[in-house]
């Protein structure tokens, strides 16, 4: 069981970064908009957004019934002054 989930997550793995291929994302905005140029700005939109745009989307399309937390942490933190 453990080798066939292996399998599957490997798949989904390569599956996700061909999404992230510079041809893929030329095809997707082509498609949806007809234009590549959101494609070739996208580092300058990414930049413009503040924290009250991310805080306003999250409001609008995120539920407060279904979430999830993410802490990230060092792998280690030393709590003692090695000096």
């Amino acid at each position: 069981m453990l080798i066939y989930l292996r399998r599957i997550l490997k798949y989904w793995k390569k599956f996700y970064l061909d999404l992230e291929t510079v041809y893929f994302r030329n095809g997707f905005y082509q498609s949806i908009v007809g234009d590549i140029a959101p494609a070739l700005n996208y580092p300058q939109n990414i930049q413009a957004f503040d924290s009250s745009d991310i805080q306003q989307a999250a409001l609008k399309y995120l539920s407060v019934d279904a979430y999830g937390v993410v802490v990230f942490r060092p792998k280690s933190v030393s709590l003692m002054d090695n000096g």
